[in-house]
């Protein structure tokens, strides 16, 4: 695997093949760790590794995950595919699948702000597509596997001891929408002040499995958005993205509906 300790600014680790690494010692395929700021992984197939593909362990400095194809990991310990703590890092573009865990797990200690999550595709997971890990939760599974879902967060004490400002999920208007004749779905919803949304078709777990389209959140913290490309049946979570906070959870699953 690629292990960084004291100092790797600046550092492309791009274009590797990296094959069933962590089968014995350190589980994870890429363990960054120190100052790593302006580091770049991008375009690497992350395969059968013991643990994570990715995991950012206290790094000073934010780090861009871009594009690339984690599958099969978790091989040793049932870890998120990628596992960060630190802020302002940027992950976009990755293909994760077949993971005995979440996707994406925003660590809080240090306190992680500004971690921007966004046109992933996830296939296959055993937990969340992103999770964003409380202060408190310290535990060895929660460096691992994240805690779960978080509850609403409204209280700026619960906020600040979450993961990117403990920013809350979008909620949509209703757990049903319809379809018009059309072809038009119109979404409504509530999320962040101030942020994007990004509309995801998702799995009966809610596993966000294709971004189909993005919006912006008013100062109100109300959307509303229409969408073609869905057919009746289907499944949509959504995601939103801060430009100080970072990127939320997934929102509960809402299923589209014809008229009856």
């Amino acid at each position: 695997g690629i292990v960084t300790g004291f100092r790797a600014e600046g550092t492309a680790i791009e274009r590797n093949v990296l094959e069933a690494n962590g089968t014995a010692g350190l589980p994870d395929a890429i363990r960054l760790e120190g100052r790593v700021d302006r580091t770049l992984i991008r375009e690497n197939l992350i395969h059968r590794s013991g643990g994570s593909g990715i995991y950012l362990f206290k790094p000073e400095g934010s780090v861009t995950i871009e594009s690339n194809v984690l599958s099969d990991n978790g091989q040793r310990y049932q870890r998120a595919a990628v596992y960060v703590t630190g802020n302002h890092h940027i992950l976009t573009e990755n293909w994760i699948g077949n993971q005995p865990g979440p996707g994406i797990v925003v660590g809080a200690v240090p306190r992680s702000r500004g971690v921007q999550v966004q046109r992933n595709q996830f296939v296959n997971l055993q937990g969340l597509s992103i999770d964003l890990v409380a202060e408190a939760a310290t535990g060895v599974q929660d460096y691992q596997q994240g805690d779960g879902r978080n509850p609403p967060l409204d209280h700026h004490h619960r906020r600040r001891i979450t993961a990117n400002y403990g920013i809350n999920a979008p909620q949509f208007a209703h757990p049903f929408l319809i379809q018009l004749p059309s072809g038009i779905v119109t979404v409504l919803g509530r999320a962040e002040p101030g942020s994007e949304l990004e509309i995801y078709r998702v799995d009966a777990s809610g596993t966000l499995l294709e971004s189909l389209i993005t919006t912006p959140v008013n100062d109100q913290g109300a959307f509303a958005i229409t969408v073609s490309e869905l057919a009746i049946g289907d499944q949509i979570s959504a995601i939103a993205t801060h430009p100080d906070y970072g990127t939320s959870e997934p929102a509960l699953v809402a299923e589209i509906r014809g008229l009856e």
